[in-house]
């Protein structure tokens, strides 16, 4: 691989470190914003050539988290990360209004409505020439540390994943059966971040069981400006990651699992292609905010997030956490 800092090429010890970013369409803000504040952190410690992909040995991203993933771990033209984490909130706010062009006019609103009906609601071209512009012919076997961006397959109906890392589905079929076995894997303990494109705080008052269980396959496409299946698979998907993760953290028990999600999302915020400039401005403050609040983490029985007793802000815990990332880079180069 390319970048002779990065953690993959030095993951020989029993430490695993690993950040996983939530999608969310433009609402990466909010963890761009994050990985910022992280990445400063870490060029506090070990200087301002820093960055995140020197210090995790895999990096995952569904969905607009696969492109934060992209950006973090592609390499330019000197094998050092093409982005630095200060840039990906600019690049949002700069590109998103293109990548996902808004209707003005109601005549143009009632084409776009016309035209959801029949074909895609974007159609993806300016997104794929940029990634072109920014990458040209980088392959994920090049990325400066194992990515993982998680897909769906649609011919076959099942997830799938893209990976630099051969060896991940070996790995995840060993992991299973040790977590069912009630095992953990001899001497590796594990650092994970989780990082979320924001969550409402009341999904609940969103919708009805009662009046879901009267619509028509119209109504599960578009209902009052929203789209109900997509609004559900959505935070279902992200919910589950969040889920999964305390629950493979409790069982593995050597864990270090930190989990960022802010959860009281609403009105435009809670869009993932609402690029306004004052939305885009509301995403930044948010994930600002959500440095400033208090600990969290994912209460099992009701999957919603509870304050950590004792805990500190987030920010606190962060910079916490790039110490221990730091102390791993180091004792790694020191080997």
């Amino acid at each position: 691989m390319a970048g002779g800092s990065s953690a993959a090429e030095g993951d020989k010890g029993k430490v695993v470190t690993i950040l996983s970013i939530d999608g969310g369409g433009v609402r990466g803000i909010i963890p761009a914003t994050v990985l910022a504040f992280l990445e400063k952190e870490l060029q506090k410690l070990d200087g301002p050539d820093a960055r995140i992909a020197d210090y995790f040995d895999v990096v995952a991203g569904t969905s607009t988290g696969g492109l934060l993933t992209v950006m973090l771990a592609a390499p330019d033209k000197d094998g050092r990360p093409l982005f630095d984490a200060k840039d990906l909130a600019k690049f949002y706010i700069d590109e998103s209004p293109k990548i996902f062009p808004q209707k003005g006019s109601i005549f143009s609103k009632i084409g776009s409505a016309l035209a959801l009906a029949t074909g895609p609601k974007y159609d993806g071209k300016y997104l794929h020439s940029l990634l072109r512009q920014h990458l040209g012919d980088t392959k994920l076997d090049g990325a400066l540390t194992h990515v993982v961006i998680p897909a769906f397959d649609i011919a076959y109906l099942q997830p799938t994943i893209f990976s630099s890392f051969q060896t991940l589905l070996a790995m995840n079929q060993v992991a299973e059966h040790m977590v069912l076995a009630g095992q953990q894997p001899a001497g590796k303990s594990y650092i994970v971040i989780s990082i979320g494109c924001g969550t409402s705080s009341l999904p609940k008052l969103k919708y009805s069981a009662k009046d879901a269980a009267k619509w028509g396959i119209l109504s599960w496409l578009i209902k009052d400006g929203s789209v109900p299946i997509l609004d559900m698979f959505n935070a279902g998907s992200a919910d589950m990651v969040d889920f999964h993760l305390s629950v493979l953290s409790a069982v593995l028990g050597s864990s270090h699992q930190y989990l960022l999600q802010y959860d009281k999302l609403s009105g435009s915020a809670g869009s993932i292609d609402d690029c306004s400039k004052a939305n885009l401005d509301k995403l930044v403050k948010i994930g600002e905010e959500l440095l400033s609040e208090k600990v969290s983490g994912v209460d099992l029985e009701t999957g919603r997030n509870v304050e950590v007793p004792g805990g500190g802000t987030n920010a606190e815990e962060l910079a916490k956490y790039a110490r221990q990332l730091s102390d791993e880079r180091r004792r790694r180069r020191n080997n």
